[in-house]
């Protein structure tokens, strides 16, 4: 009995494992191949990590997060055009993090990410509502 309880834990565990490494498929090397198109404003690049975050996890959702942050600098009307169309838009939980991730390279230096949030609340609050379209 108790060897066919411990049977069933290594399938129950080997199956949790590979659906696992089946939805977190992105990787970080995915994310930053991505990084300097998107931070250039290539629509497609843009698109591509706003279409990954339903397969990444963790960390990866974090660099994904920071990547799409820094594009809001530069092109906020496109960032806020493609946030619309990945459905995020909608998501209480992902906007915080989507806009307010400043990165690693900020995370002790508080005057900076107030400064980097300015920015990019200054940029988004330049694009009119009316020229944001799907």
């Amino acid at each position: 009995m108790l060897k066919m309880i411990l049977v069933a834990c290594v399938l129950l565990i080997g199956s949790i494992t590979a659906a696992a490494k089946e939805r977190n498929s992105v990787s970080e090397e995915e994310v930053f191949a991505l990084q300097a198109s998107a931070e250039a404003g290539d629509r497609i690049a843009i698109r591509k990590l706003f279409e990954l975050f339903p397969h990444s996890g963790g960390a990866v959702t974090e660099d994904i997060d920071v990547v799409l942050g820094r594009t809001i600098h530069n092109h906020p009307q496109l960032f806020l055009e493609e946030l619309i169309r990945s459905g995020r838009a909608n998501c209480d939980l992902c906007l915080p993090s989507l806009v307010g991730n400043a990165g690693d390279e900020l995370v002790d230096r508080l005057s900076d990410q107030v400064k980097e949030l300015a920015i990019r609340q200054k940029a988004l609050k330049s694009v009119h509502k009316r020229r944001v379209s799907r």
